[in-house]
This record gives structure tokens, C-alpha cells and sequence, in this order.
């Protein structure tokens, strides 16, 4: 019984101290983490929301994901604009989550073409238009916030109006059926 017991304290003592040491490697790595996201770094910013997101402060991980979503980061973009549809950290707004949506929609992210759509059923018009501004309003003050993947914006030739045969082919077409049932 002598044995037993200190045997079990033994491993009590070992699994403490092993916990401790990994304990201590979290808080190394999260501080390292926090350093490079307070200088700046945007994957450090996205990875320390997500973080924040793991422990359930959601106004933490806002704050993290918006300065990340700021620099362009597609994921964060995503995950601000799941916060402000459930209104965890941030005031509940339909008009910003879209917007952010948007953002992250222009570089390909599927979840964030998703959301947006899924969103834009339950919202007004006005609404769909306010977060269209704010979206342009962070490209603007924010360039970066459009992300590698969106287009740059320039100055491009008027596209062709349908009566306009010539501008699209260079000769005269005429007008073509679609295959339905009714033309077969």
C-alpha cells in the first residue's frame, strides 16, 4: 500500500511538472505571438483572434480579427464578419458583416461568398448599399484591406452595348435562338 502510494504521487509530481513545462511553452509561444501582432504582423493578428476565439473572448478576438481584416487577411475578414451577424464582441449589424463579407469574397474565400449570400436574403436594400460603402470605405482608407487577390481598379474601355454588333465582333450578327424546348 506504501508502494502504491508513492508510486502515485510519483506520476501526480511527473505529470504536474510535465504540465507545467508545457504551460509554460503556451504562454512563451502567445507572448512571442502578441509581440509580433502589436508590431504589426497580420498573420500574428489573425492567429492571435482565433486564440482569443478558442478561450471565448469574443472581444478580443474582434479586436484581433478587424486588425488583421484590415491588412487584407481573407479568414479574418470572414471570422469579423461571423461576429457581427451573431453580434458576439461587436453589436449585431448586417450592413458591416456584409461588408466584410464582400472583402473577403473579392479574394475567393467560398465561406465569405456563402455567408454574404445566406445574408443578403434577410437584409433591405438600404442595408445591402450601406455595407457596399463600408466595404469601399475600407478599401480606401485601408488599401491593403482588398487583400493580394482582389483586382486593382482601373480605368477600363465602355463595354459594348448590345445593339453595338460591330464593337463585339466586328461585323453585323444576327440575333441567335436558344436552344429550348419550344425551338426544337
Amino acid at each position: 500500500m506504501k508502494r502504491f502510494a508513492m508510486l502515485s504521487l510519483a506520476l501526480l509530481l511527473a505529470l504536474t511538472a510535465c504540465r507545467t513545462r508545457q504551460s509554460d511553452k503556451v504562454t512563451r509561444d502567445l507572448a512571442r505571438l502578441h509581440a509580433k501582432a502589436e508590431r504589426g504582423d497580420a498573420g500574428a493578428q489573425y492567429e492571435l483572434g482565433r486564440a482569443y476565439a478558442e478561450i471565448w473572448n469574443a472581444a478580443e478576438a474582434t479586436r484581433w480579427y478587424r486588425k488583421a481584416a484590415e491588412q487584407g487577411i481573407a479568414e479574418a475578414q470572414y471570422a469579423l464578419g461571423q461576429y457581427y451577424v451573431a453580434g458576439e464582441g461587436v453589436p449585431r449589424d448586417n450592413a458591416e458583416a456584409y461588408a466584410w463579407f464582400c472583402l473577403a469574397a473579392a479574394q475567393d474565400s467560398r465561406q465569405a461568398m456563402n455567408a454574404r449570400d445566406k445574408i443578403t436574403r434577410k437584409m433591405s436594400r438600404a442595408e445591402i448599399d450601406a455595407g457596399n460603402s463600408r466595404a469601399f470605405e475600407y478599401i480606401t482608407k485601408h488599401p491593403a484591406a482588398k487583400g493580394t487577390a482582389a483586382p486593382k481598379v482601373t480605368e477600363a474601355a465602355p463595354l459594348p452595348t448590345p445593339t453595338d454588333t460591330k464593337a463585339v465582333s466586328g461585323a453585323p450578327q444576327k440575333p441567335r435562338k436558344l436552344n429550348s424546348p419550344k425551338n426544337q
